[in-house]
């Protein structure tokens, strides 16, 4: 199984959220983006939800293909992980291009994405201000901005 580690699909226009640095990230995420999913405008799905025995490499693919909106929480781990490299971020830029999805990132720590394709990507927030930089108030505003954002995409 992809160690890097979980995901938030939405299902309806799906959103696409992945965080291998652990599980704080994603889950605070998901927090902040339930009052969307009860409102019925956003439905996640995360990988968490792939039972044993499943075909976990299936049900990435198959969440990624019904993405229209993708947003990478970007780490390190992140960036050095050849699954979220190759399996990933490749399918989600190739859509991208051809405008069948908006791919959004966001900085949660500090990290060479200048080295990668995020680079020539804008960041929903601010790269030099990574979220673990900041102090846990405004964490959170961010990351209100940031499902804010979603929504709207999700909507469009």
């Amino acid at each position: 199984m992809h160690a890097a580690g979980g995901g938030c699909w939405s299902t309806r226009s799906p959103a696409f959220s992945h965080s291998p640095y652990g599980p704080a990230w994603l889950q605070m995420l998901r927090t902040h983006l339930q009052p969307y999913v009860q409102a019925g405008s956003v439905e996640l799905w995360d990988d968490t939800t792939i039972e044993a025995g499943d075909d976990w490499h299936q049900a990435i693919a198959q969440a990624l293909d019904r993405a229209t909106v993708a947003l990478f929480l970007v780490t390190p781990q992140l960036l050095a992980s050849p699954f979220v490299r190759e399996q990933e971020l490749a399918p989600m830029l190739q859509r991208a291009a051809e405008h069948n999805v908006r791919l959004l990132w966001v900085p949660v720590v500090a990290s060479s994405y200048e080295e990668t394709p995020f680079k020539r990507l804008q960041a929903a927030l601010n790269p030099k201000l990574p979220l673990d930089q900041l102090p846990a108030p405004r964490q959170h505003q961010e990351l209100v901005k940031l499902c804010k954002r979603i929504k709207a995409l999700v909507a469009a």
